[in-house]
Formats: C-alpha cells, structure tokens, sequence
C-alpha cells in the first residue's frame, strides 16, 4: 500500500501542479504565476490542474463513445 500511497502523491503534488500552473498561465497570458512547489499557492494549482485533467479526460471520453 505504501507505493499506491507513494504514486498518487507525485501524481496529485506534482503533475496536477504543475498542470495548473501552466493552465493558469496561458489563461492570463503570463500575468498570474500560480506556484506549483509548495505553499498555499500550490494548492489552488493542484486543484486546477485536477479540474483540468478532469475535464480532459471527460472531453476525450466523450468523443470516443459518441
């Protein structure tokens, strides 16, 4: 169980975060710089890029069953 908990946490911390971050930055062209490390930052950008990969995955679900 430890490497499940292990996978998730550098998937949620990492990728998700930095999916964010790059997210936030092309929707305000540059303006807004969200960080993705660590901080209370961090977290508004993990749960962006969470909501990001979401709707993604939604979107190509959608098109394979249509």
């Amino acid at each position: 169980m430890p490497i499940l908990e292990f996978i998730v946490e550098c998937l949620f911390f990492t990728v998700c975060g930095w999916v964010g971050h790059i997210v936030v930055k092309l929707v305000t062209l540059g303006k807004v710089d969200l960080e993705w490390g660590s901080g209370s930052e961090s977290v508004l950008a993990e749960w962006l890029g969470v909501f990001f990969l979401l709707v993604i995955s939604g979107l190509i679900a959608w098109m394979v069953h249509r």
